[in-house]
């Protein structure tokens, strides 16, 4: 999976929460991710619950969007 590694995006998130995001908005589920990272799926849900109000969006549908976003910035 491509990086989203625009400017901006490293500076809204933190290393953890981009690959996460970038995992989410390919669309794998939270405990496909965890399995994936090695760490629990509530550590994820943690994650994406701290990163949507970065990227000022509110549902998983529009991450992939705001992930594009950003990069382009």
């Amino acid at each position: 999976m491509p990086r989203h590694g625009g400017p901006a995006v490293k500076r809204l998130l933190t290393p953890q929460e981009l690959e996460i995001a970038e995992l989410a908005a390919s669309g794998l589920t939270n405990k496909q991710i965890a399995q994936r990272l090695h760490i629990s799926h509530r550590t994820v849900g943690a994650h994406l619950y701290q990163l949507y109000p970065k990227l000022s969006i509110t549902s998983r549908a529009m991450l992939r969007e705001a992930l594009e976003a950003l990069s382009d910035s």
